[in-house]
């Protein structure tokens, strides 16, 4: 067997990719719904409040 198909077939390393790509979608998602919800939540109450003050 070539160091290349034993490269291929090795697959001790996987697990631990997919649970980094996992955490990383996971921390994308809260990221950009933390974000979406201070959009709104801005738009929401800081846009009249300073239209109340001007």
């Amino acid at each position: 067997m070539t160091v290349i198909q034993r490269f291929i077939q090795d697959e001790r390393g996987s697990p631990s990719i997919e649970y980094g790509v996992i955490g990383t979608l996971l921390a994308v998602m809260c990221i950009a719904g933390a974000r979406q919800i201070g959009l709104n939540l801005n738009a929401k109450w800081l846009g009249p409040l300073s239209a109340a003050f001007n």
